[in-house]
């Protein structure tokens, strides 16, 4: 399905080469039509990929930034996820961690629809004798399923009790 999509984003893209689009309009096309497409739902199932998928997805950013930069892509002095800032965009896995943060830091509000599949949260009293200071407990995973869910991911990953300043700086990033 990967495969699919990127090859007929980057038929588009070639599209707007030929019709001599600046490069700021095409990655801007690139970002708001393609990525919108091939990061539906990342949350979801960003913590589930396979590195041949993770590969894919970058291998899909590279030629879409070949078409749009062609020679300056190709002969670049920096590394990809550098050019990557300085073309205003951002490697697939960065906005994939960026859009992950972003959701569970919504989960875990009192007030969001889908609280309830987060743990409760430990007693305070408990949390200054233990090693891991998360607030949270992560469940015994018994599936390979279980083990690689959204869920499972974010409570290891992310940090669940910072400040909304801090919050903001790291979104910011993303």
């Amino acid at each position: 399905m990967l495969s699919i999509l990127q090859s007929s984003s980057s038929f588009f893209l070639k599209q707007l080469r030929k019709a001599s689009a600046p490069p700021e309009d095409m990655l801007l096309f690139s970002t708001s039509v393609i990525h919108s497409v091939l990061e539906y739902a990342a949350p979801v199932w960003h913590s589930s990929l396979t590195a041949e998928q993770k590969d894919s997805l970058e291998t899909g950013q590279k030629q879409a930034f070949l078409i749009i930069y062609g020679e300056r892509f190709t002969k670049r002095t920096c590394s990809y996820h550098k050019f990557c800032r300085e073309a205003g965009s951002l490697s697939p896995a960065d906005r994939r961690e960026g859009l992950s943060y972003k959701f569970f830091k919504k989960m875990i509000r009192p007030d969001s629809c889908i609280h309830h599949l987060i743990p409760e949260k430990r007693d305070e009293s408990i949390l200054s004798r233990l090693r891991n200071l998360s607030q949270y407990s992560i469940p015994l995973a018994r599936t390979e399923k279980f083990k690689r869910s959204f869920v499972l991911y974010a409570l290891r990953s992310f940090p669940t009790d910072i400040s909304e300043d801090f919050c903001d700086d790291f979104i910011n990033i993303y």
